[in-house]
């Protein structure tokens, strides 16, 4: 089979790349970077790279989408040593095994598909940072379960039901951070969760929509709804508030009246208010 002048190349990088592992004992962190390498073309030799890799790296972000089982072979040898994980593109064409990560306390995960393979049995009895971006599916649930009594932040972007978004705060009872999409629909969600003993700091992006061929966002009145429950009766250890994405200096007198409320409220409580708007 006549190889492309890119398989070749990448031959030779990742042969290069086995050399200079096999130098680097000590190494702490790397980052893998691809969009179109095809492990199938690249030769038993080339793929022996990931085995060259030194244990006891503790940082690794891992980017491609043709990677395999090579991407279970690197996890197996490190995941030891690893205190943070970011992977991302990850295409399995086998679940991963059984994996535990007995130092992870960071993990990036870009939801999409086969990722939630990579979910299936992973065990990370001391994470403490999660960040989940893209549809967020019950795997992602299930991870937050298993470590719920250990995490401290959750950032959690767009794509996630109300449903599903509400479980993260109701079973992390340590959680102290917590970033999420404010999305349509989403008007009763803190009086959902009633309260939080240790929640600290949360971030609320305006999560735009498109209806009837407008592009718009929740309503002033849906905003108020959403934040009235959030006092420091039910959540005494709320110190600061972050609003993403409204213009509040542009927002009629009337209409910023039942949001000025609450932030006098939070004001008096010591509860500090912030907006941002990118």
């Amino acid at each position: 089979m006549k190889l492309s002048r890119f398989t070749r190349w990448s031959i030779i990088v990742l042969s290069n790349l086995r050399r200079v592992f096999l130098h680097c004992q000590h190494l702490v962190g790397f980052g893998f970077y691809t969009t179109s390498l095809d492990w199938a073309a690249l030769g038993a030799k080339a793929r022996n790279f990931l085995v060259s890799i030194p244990p006891g790296v503790r940082f690794l972000d891992w980017k491609g989408p043709k990677l395999g089982c090579n991407f279970s072979l690197i996890i197996k040898r490190i995941c030891q040593s690893l205190i943070a994980l970011r992977c991302s593109l990850v295409e399995l064409r086998t679940p991963l095994p059984s994996v535990s990560f007995p130092k992870l306390t960071h993990f990036y995960l870009p939801v999409g598909p086969g990722v939630s393979g990579v979910l299936c049995d992973w065990q990370m009895p001391a994470l403490t940072h999660l960040y989940v971006s893209g549809v967020m599916n019950n795997s992602v649930i299930a991870v937050i379960i298993r470590s719920r009594v250990t995490l401290r932040c959750v950032v959690r972007e767009h794509g996630a039901t109300p449903e599903l978004i509400v479980q993260i705060p109701k079973v992390t009872p340590n959680l102290e951070e917590f970033t999420y999409h404010l999305r349509d629909g989403m008007e009763l969600f803190w009086k959902s969760v009633r309260t939080h003993s240790s929640l600290q700091d949360i971030v609320v992006v305006i999560q735009h929509f498109i209806s009837r061929g407008i592009y718009q966002a929740p309503s002033v009145s849906a905003l108020c709804t959403h934040l009235q429950p959030l006092t420091k009766a039910h959540f005494p250890k709320l110190r600061g508030v972050t609003i993403v994405g409204l213009k509040i200096h542009s927002l009629h007198t009337q209409k910023r009246a039942p949001l000025d409320a609450i932030l006098d409220a939070w004001n008096t409580f010591g509860i500090e208010a912030k907006f941002y708007d990118p």
